[in-house]
């Protein structure tokens, strides 16, 4: 087992835990790596760590550490987000699957517990195969997955329920491993890199398209420069 840090994009994040003051729990991927054949394929072991911000004046402590909240899975080692669940309290932790699959599991941050609310297929198989980036927009409605190898998955997200539905595609030829996605502020469009091209999608859209909005001109700046 490899415990290394980091597993990939989007491999860590924090939440608070509202029903206890100043502690936070890490949710964070270690990862696993194994062979067939002669590929070498990585996922993500979900583990939590918990912090509380009272201890040391200030300076914090960690109280609980690497513990493993979803067992035998193979999930994408980053690809790792959350948004609030609709009564505004709990959180959604939503995580791909690996191995080119089609499958989202669903966690619930409940009174400073994770509970594991299953799986869902949803759309085309053979997706989830590359780590990416994740997100939802900012009223947590609509969700994408993202990588230049996997191309953009976009779906509606019901906020009571945890449930995906509505799901959209939009292919990408991979120009390079750098690469990311986001939501505007507004929740329509989302912003893909892919190597030195910027596009956006738009997707209130009947077919997903992208506008290219930028291309890198080759110029590079010096350390330290804006």
């Amino acid at each position: 087992e490899n415990d290394g840090y980091t597993a990939g994009y989007q491999s860590s994040m924090i939440l608070p835990l509202d029903t206890i003051d100043k502690e936070f729990m890490i949710l964070h991927h270690t990862k696993e790596i194994y062979a067939d054949n002669d590929t070498i394929y990585f996922y993500g072991i979900p583990r939590y760590s918990i912090v509380d911000m009272h201890a040391n004046d200030g300076r914090g402590k960690v109280t609980i550490k690497n513990q493993i909240y979803l067992e035998d899975t193979t999930l994408l080692s980053g690809s790792l987000t959350a948004v609030r669940h609709a009564n505004n309290l709990d959180w959604w932790v939503l995580i791909p699957d690996n191995n080119g699959t089609n499958n989202y599991y669903k966690v619930l941050l409940h009174d400073g517990q994770l509970i594991p609310k299953g799986n869902q297929e949803i759309g085309k198989i053979g997706l989830l195969k590359s780590n990416g980036h994740s997100g939802f927009n900012l009223d947590g409605t609509k969700y994408f997955s993202y990588s230049a190898f996997n191309g953009l998955s976009l779906m509606d997200f019901d906020r009571e329920s945890g449930n995906l539905s509505n799901f959209r595609h939009f292919p990408t030829t991979h120009e390079s491993i750098f690469n990311g996605a986001q939501f505007s502020p507004n929740g329509r469009f989302v912003y893909l890199s892919n190597g030195p091209t910027l596009v956006q999608v738009d997707t209130e859209a009947d077919e997903l398209v992208a506008d290219t909005i930028a291309i890198w001109d080759g110029k590079t700046a010096t350390w330290g420069q804006p």
